[in-house]
């Protein structure tokens, strides 16, 4: 029987025996545990030169590295194990310059509670359609499917002996699930753990319907189910929120030209939390996309005013001013078209505001293509 895996390191002693007594605990034919290869010095320094790579260009990817690498290295599935130890260096290494601004701006732990790690959300459910739940309900159903196949498929291996290459994977596909014991990730914690885990979930997947033998009638059935039901929830979840995120030209001519005149201490500010374009170039940062003053309805909102007058804007454009930065308002029609649709402002509203901030001697119109208007508070 041969391994499909080859990893890191010799298995020897207790871990050894551990993976054969569950070999005969599961009556696994043969009891064959799979052979892996100790890693070559160029190995070992293409892992540390990976993670010292990882670790300077992304936030979370790291540590999910150690969590799931380093216990492999101290059960001794992977070898050397001062190469696990040397991953976790690396990323503390990078961490402990940064700790302050870390802390302060993100924190090392959000929270020590995972179910509501897992179940939290950062969107306003005022803004979630009917549609967009039944979405939800999709993505969570193609993953859950996902998880259960490739967890048979986890079983299915192990019972054909392959119990050493099994366990590792498994534990890939399980281990970023850690990180809700003390991170929500702004909301995006239980994404993170799906993205992670994907890899190995697809390789449980392909053990369940492509066993070691010939392919049987009853595994290309299973397999051509499978693959239909996961087209047609993915199709459908991915294709419903379509018409929301269809971005207008014209709307990114706009950002482009915030982009370029913006200055440090301005601030470009929306009507609604809609699909308007900000990652558009160096000066995206100001574009205020987050907090109570994203946008003249969060304003309202945050400060639960029920009403839209032109006091309200200013009051909002003043709220949100840095300084003597200059405060760019922005009104187009595809927020408008979201703010009705959404039923955030009822029809009308919008444009009978604009009018008023069009009218006031403390805005000046900078920009105007027709279907994007920008107006500067000064």
């Amino acid at each position: 029987m041969q391994p499909i895996l080859v990893a890191y390191g010799t298995t020897e002693g207790q871990t050894r025996k551990i993976a054969e007594f569950i070999a005969e605990r599961l009556r696994i034919r043969g009891h064959r545990v799979d052979l892996v290869d100790t890693a070559t010095p160029a190995a070992q320094q293409l892992g540390a030169s990976y993670q010292a790579a990882i670790v300077a260009s992304h936030q979370l990817t790291p540590y999910l590295v150690v969590l799931a690498l380093l216990p492999l290295f101290l059960l001794g599935f992977f070898r050397p194990t001062w190469l696990g130890f040397a991953l976790f260096a690396l990323a503390l290494a990078y961490l402990i310059p940064n700790l302050d601004y870390v802390q302060q701006n993100f924190g090392i732990f959000s929270s020590f509670d995972p179910v509501a790690n897992a179940t939290y959300s950062a969107v306003d459910q005022t803004l979630v359609s009917d549609a967009s739940k039944w979405q939800g309900r999709g993505a969570s159903a193609l993953t859950v499917l996902i998880i259960g196949l490739a967890g048979a498929g986890f079983v299915r291996r192990l019972w054909g002996g392959h119990v050493r290459s099994t366990l590792i994977v498994a534990w890939l596909a399980v281990a970023p699930m850690l990180t809700l014991l003390g991170q929500t990730y702004g909301g995006e914690g239980k994404f993170r753990v799906f993205l992670f885990g994907l890899p190995f979930y697809a390789m449980g997947v392909a053990w369940l319907f492509w066993p070691a033998k010939a392919q049987s009638f009853r595994s290309r059935v299973g397999c051509w189910v499978a693959l239909t039901m996961m087209m047609v929830l993915f199709v459908a979840v991915y294709f419903q929120p379509e018409a929301s995120y269809r971005v207008q030209g014209s709307d990114i001519a706009a950002s482009e030209w915030l982009d370029q005149n913006l200055r440090g201490g301005d601030q470009a500010l929306t009507t609604v939390p809609s699909n308007f374009p900000v990652l558009i170039g160096p000066n995206y940062y100001l574009l205020n996309t987050t907090g109570p003053f994203a946008s003249v309805w969060n304003y309202l909102q945050y400060n639960n005013i029920k009403s839209l007058s032109i006091a309200d804007v200013k009051a909002y454009v003043a709220s949100a001013r840095q300084g003597s930065g200059h405060v760019y308002l922005i009104f187009s029609d595809s927020q408008e078209q979201y703010a009705v649709a959404h039923q955030l402002f009822a029809a009308g509203q919008l444009p009978a505001v604009e009018d008023l901030v069009r009218q006031d001697p403390d805005s000046v119109s900078v920009y105007n293509s027709g279907t994007v208007r920008v107006y500067e508070y000064r």
